[in-house]
């Protein structure tokens, strides 16, 4: 829903001066594109539109053994006993209106991952593009679980990489936001990795299982994006890693010596304007 409700007699920048009130600045009010589940291709993992092999992958890859029970205390829902029931559910769930999901499938030898003859190679996470508001071209990444063989690799960090192109670049979004129970720790160092913001928690904010959720914020601006997607870019490049595939900086590590170098050097953040975004 957008919150714009124009008037006859909409104020203009010298009235508000006037009174001496503070207002945001001018934007263009165009609703973004809803997004949609396309294929999104990398050097290290593809994003594909889920199918119903890929959920049988996700079935295998997280929910079959039961150490990986741990990987949806989070979840809204999961953990799960019975494949047939598990399939059932996610085949609904990732076609749901209103939200985008995408099956992470890794490529290359980076994470071991066994296939029959001729099969394709499977999908070891998901996650989706949801709580889009098009008219304020704001979305969430959230519904996000990756297999452990995923978790810490090139093609799970090449993965947000894609979709924060899409969603800015592709769809001219304004902002990105990532949310996560507070008390997931793992979670939260991601989304700072990856270069999402805190922002705040919400207390109390949900019951899920019958247990109390608050809910920390986090977000990435269009204006901060230039810089994330060069750190991505950086700390994916060949020589950020050693012979045994070891990086030599982090994700974080990087982006905060590119910020310095940029301040030092007075570089400003490319850009594109808000009005030209998503067009």
């Amino acid at each position: 829903m957008s919150m714009d409700f124009p008037t006859a007699n909409q104020p203009g920048d010298a009235e508000y001066a006037a009174w001496s009130q503070p207002i945001g600045p001018s934007v263009p009010t165009h609703a973004a594109p809803i997004p949609t589940s396309v294929p999104l291709h990398g050097k290290h993992v593809d994003l594909l539109p889920p199918s119903t092999r890929h959920v049988t992958d996700f079935w295998c890859a997280f929910a079959a053994h039961p150490e990986h029970d741990k990987l949806h205390t989070y979840m809204l829902d999961g953990p799960w006993v019975d494949q047939a029931g598990f399939e059932e559910h996610q085949n609904k769930f990732v076609q749901q209106k209103g939200m985008a999901f995408f099956a992470l499938v890794p490529k290359g030898d980076e994470v071991a991952v066994h296939t029959s003859d001729g099969a394709e190679r499977p999908a070891l996470g998901r996650f989706a593009l949801t709580n889009v508001a098009p008219y304020n071209r704001s979305c969430e990444v959230g519904h996000v679980i990756l297999s452990p063989k995923l978790q810490r690799t090139k093609a799970a960090t090449e993965a947000f990489l894609l979709l924060g192109r899409h969603v800015f670049e592709d769809l001219g979004y304004r902002r990105w936001e990532w949310k996560c129970n507070d008390l997931n720790a793992p979670s939260k160092r991601a989304a700072e990795r990856y270069g999402f913001r805190f922002e705040g928690v919400f207390r109390k904010h949900y019951i899920v299982k019958g247990r109390s959720r608050d809910t920390a914020w986090f977000s990435i601006i269009d204006d901060e994006w230039p810089l994330c997607r060069a750190a991505f870019e950086d700390w994916l490049k060949d020589d950020n890693f050693d012979a045994k595939g070891r990086q030599k900086l982090g994700l974080k590590e990087v982006r905060e010596k590119l910020e310095g170098e940029w301040e030092s050097k007075k570089v400003t953040m490319p850009e594109v304007k808000d009005g030209e975004r998503g067009r």
